[in-house]
């Protein structure tokens, strides 16, 4: 995995919510795009299963149109990718325009030290393990995989070349450039992250199942 693909709720900076509780006690509207989608997903788990109360304007046709519409005050916020804000909208931040108030991700990433998981906000272990499952796709991020039964000797071949690239300093400087983050992963860790999905027990699998109804 070359990075975790960490999604986070922004919200304007005039906005009265100045961190995730406040959308406990009040509505707040955030830009959608498709209903499957997980700009559209984790705010919806976050009202059905921990009692938030985000709002989604859906029918915009992308994030580019989605943080417009944050830009020019039609909504209050939107659900995005780090990677997507940082690539796209590298400003915003910096200039104080804009606050994130939660990330979904299993842990904190170093450039949102400060943002809580929504892991960090179940009430109890159930809520945990099922917030849990639906944010590991996160940390899969950006991997790459190759066919099934694919030889032990190529996978490990293929594994330490990737290893590889990730501390060449040609490739690491050209995501410089872009201004593109890293955090990579082994694809040992990255194969353990899947296992442990698919082995999730089934009532987690039924109740997260529900909750994406």
């Amino acid at each position: 995995r070359i990075n975790p693909l960490i999604n986070m709720i922004l919200i304007r900076s005039e906005v009265p919510v100045t961190k995730i509780e406040d959308a406990l006690k009040r509505e707040v509207v955030l830009a959608g795009t498709g209903a499957g989608s997980t700009v559209s997903i984790y705010p919806n788990v976050m009202n059905k299963l921990l009692g938030y109360k985000f709002k989604l304007v859906m029918g915009y046709k992308g994030t580019n149109e989605a943080m417009l519409a944050v830009e020019r005050g039609e909504v209050e916020g939107h659900n995005t990718a780090l990677e997507a804000l940082n690539v796209a909208h590298p400003s915003l931040v910096p200039d104080k325009k804009i606050r994130i108030i939660v990330q979904f991700g299993l842990q904190r990433h170093p450039d949102l030290a400060d943002v809580p998981t929504v892991i960090e906000l179940a009430r109890n272990d159930d809520e945990r393990k099922i917030l849990s499952a639906l944010v590991t796709a996160t940390e899969v991020g950006t991997s790459f995989f190759t066919t099934p039964k694919t030889a032990d000797d190529r996978v490990s071949t293929l594994r330490r070349a990737f290893d590889a690239t990730m501390v060449d300093k040609a490739f690491t400087g050209d995501l410089d450039k872009m201004g593109m983050s890293m955090g990579p992963m082994k694809g040992e860790e990255v194969q353990k992250l899947v296992t442990k999905l698919y082995g999730a027990p089934k009532p987690v699998v039924d109740a997260a199942r529900n909750i994406l109804k």
